[in-house]
């Protein structure tokens, strides 16, 4: 399944083991860079916050000027 929220594309996969796998790209075309938030809602819930070089690069200009 492919989700598009924003500049933001997620894909969600279930392989032969039932394992999901998740892949993140955002259409400013950097790296992704996965900021290991445990955010997460509760002890059996798994919830991360992504972000890319060239959000972090405006946000560091941003609180410079």
């Amino acid at each position: 399944m492919k989700y598009n929220i924003g500049d933001w594309t997620i894909v969600a996969s279930i392989d032969e083991d039932k394992h999901l796998t998740l892949s993140v790209e955002n259409s400013d075309n950097s790296r992704v860079i996965i900021m290991n938030s445990d955010i997460g809602e509760d002890e059996f819930s798994w919830g991360d916050r992504f972000t890319t070089e060239n959000i972090e690069s405006e946000y560091i200009k941003s609180i410079n000027n």
